[in-house]
């Protein structure tokens, strides 16, 4: 048997973390196995229709590298890939199931409740402390009507659904490829809905339906659908059709446990991408969530992805998202970023930023220098401001650790030194500071810290020798005489930053040098 497996999104908004997972996972198994992967639209709830929703989600999974098969786009034989337009064989199939030769004995019926009739059942149910679940037994349907009354009701013009039948004699078996075989008892399933009032179908009768005549071999979805899979079952076996073999993934969850939600941080592809996560990573970091190699190898292309996956080395438990995980890997791709896209990238964001002065070639250098220090490509800016202006903000604490009498006297003797070093190389600059340091028995510790913060403005940065080098010599001469100059007119003021061990948000007291900062052109 050939393996044909979709992904079937509905177009109710942005693609979430968890759908590009399942997504993933359907294609590396297609690909795995030399089958066909199929990206199927299911827009039949019509209330949660979100405009361009469509587009946006075959977007997404263009810049995360899953090429479907078949699909709305690229067409094939087994379409329309669009739900939409597949309406007349999904009531074909629902009147099938009501076949009227059947008399109420077939493997659906006919129910005219009203919502008040609905909600009145659901009333006695929790007065009752009985789970919720349709009682066909005491309610307005084909099974209570009888025939005659039936398709007098259908006639008059009564607004009816098509139910399923499930027969509360038996049990419904399946074989799941990740939890094993699944028995249910008839009697705990609910007779769900296959036609609603309106005409159009549900999910569950149109995903079998599709399923069928797109002959989907293997059905890799989320673990949430894994209740509704034995109503599936049934319905195959109501039609006589063949039954997939059916895989539900593990939940995503929080780092506390809980179900994945936004609470703890993005969950939707697009706010990944929009704060610089690459596409690489979140594919990368995507498949280990619920699934692991077997081996040591942590990073892996596509090609390698397919190669190594199965269904087999794929866990029942739910997988926690780990934000920090996510960002230590995106940090590895980064810094695997061509010298020429990242620069791209970074100059826009820097426009972005009113910084539009800078050569093409320093901010190729600017963030391959950055590209060591940061996570995502978004950190790039704030990141490196003082190496695109003269810093005049310094953080307080480290300036008046390491900064006094003494480190004046350092700096100012060095500024001859800083003026002669020929050729202005990263080399040359870190062998005549060793060099000055050593003439004049002085610590590198006394001279390294105050210097960066003179520069910079700030405690953690890239290779100080390479940053002097990048910035040029004016720069730094210019920057180190203001703050000699300045510095006891500093004024003080306190607003927020990133506590560089948690990640968290905490107060910062800064001092402010009071001039201008001036652009650097190189």
């Amino acid at each position: 048997m050939s393996v044909r497996v979709r992904f079937a999104p509905s177009p109710t908004g942005f693609l979430h973390i968890g759908g590009l997972r399942t997504a993933l996972y359907n294609y590396l198994f297609a690909k795995k196995h030399g089958g066909t992967c199929v990206l199927r639209i299911e827009d039949t709830d019509r209330t949660r229709f979100v405009e361009g929703a469509q587009e946006g989600l075959i977007e997404e999974f263009k810049q995360a590298g899953i090429m479907f098969d078949e699909g709305p786009v690229q067409g094939g034989a087994l379409g329309p890939y669009v739900q939409s337009d597949r309406f007349d064989l999904y009531k074909e199939h629902a009147k099938k199931l009501v076949d009227p030769n059947l008399e109420g004995n077939g493997f659906a019926y006919y129910a005219f409740d009203t919502e008040e009739d609905i909600e009145s059942m659901r009333e006695r149910q929790r007065n009752a402390g009985i789970a919720p679940r349709y009682m066909r037994g005491e309610m307005n349907n084909e099974l209570t009507y009888g025939s005659e009354k039936t398709r007098e009701a259908i006639e008059s013009g009564v607004p009816y659904v098509i139910r399923l039948k499930v027969p509360h004699n038996r049990d419904v078996r399946f074989v799941d490829l990740v939890h094993g075989a699944i028995i249910i008892a008839g009697r705990e399933i609910d007779d769900q809905v296959l036609i609603k009032s309106d005409g159009f179908p549900t999910y569950h009768l149109a995903n079998v339906v599709d399923d069928h005549f797109m002959q989907i071999s293997h059905v890799i979805r989320g673990e949430e659908w894994l209740p509704s899979t034995p109503k599936h079952v049934l319905l195959y076996e109501a039609f006589g059709w063949e039954i997939p073999q059916f895989a539900h993934l593990p939940l995503l969850k929080n780092p506390d446990g809980s179900k994945m939600s936004k609470r703890f941080g993005d969950v939707l592809v697009h706010q990944f991408r929009e704060r610089g996560f690459m596409p690489e990573a979140l594919i990368n970091y995507c498949a280990f969530l619920g699934w692991n190699p077997g081996t040591e190898q942590e990073f892996f292309t596509m090609e390698e992805l397919v190669e190594a996956f199965s269904l087999e080395r794929v866990h029942k438990a739910g997988a926690i998202f780990d934000y920090k995980r996510l960002a230590w890997m995106n940090a590895h791709y980064l810094r695997l970023e061509p010298k020429e896209r990242l620069g791209e990238e970074f100059a826009s964001m820097l426009e972005a930023n009113g910084v539009t002065y800078a050569s093409k070639e320093y901010i190729e250098n600017v963030a391959q220098l950055m590209k060591e220090r940061v996570q995502t490509v978004n950190e790039l800016v704030p990141f490196s401001t003082y190496m695109f202006k003269d810093p005049i903000h310094f953080e307080k604490d480290y300036l008046e650790q390491h900064w006094n009498e003494e480190t004046e006297t350092i700096v100012t003797s060095f500024l001859d030194v800083l003026s002669s070093i020929e050729p202005f190389t990263n080399e040359q600059i870190e062998t005549s500071v060793k060099e000055f340091l050593t003439n004049n028995s002085i610590p590198m510790k006394k001279f390294v810290h105050p210097l960066r913060v003179a520069i910079t403005g700030k405690k953690i940065g890239a290779d100080l020798y390479s940053t002097i080098q990048l910035l040029g010599k004016n720069a730094v001469v210019r920057r180190l005489k203001s703050i000699l100059e300045l510095r006891n007119q500093m004024t003080e003021f306190v607003t927020e930053g990133i506590d560089p061990k948690t990640g968290e948000t905490i107060e910062v007291t800064m001092v402010e040098l009071p001039i201008t900062p001036l652009e650097i052109h190189n």
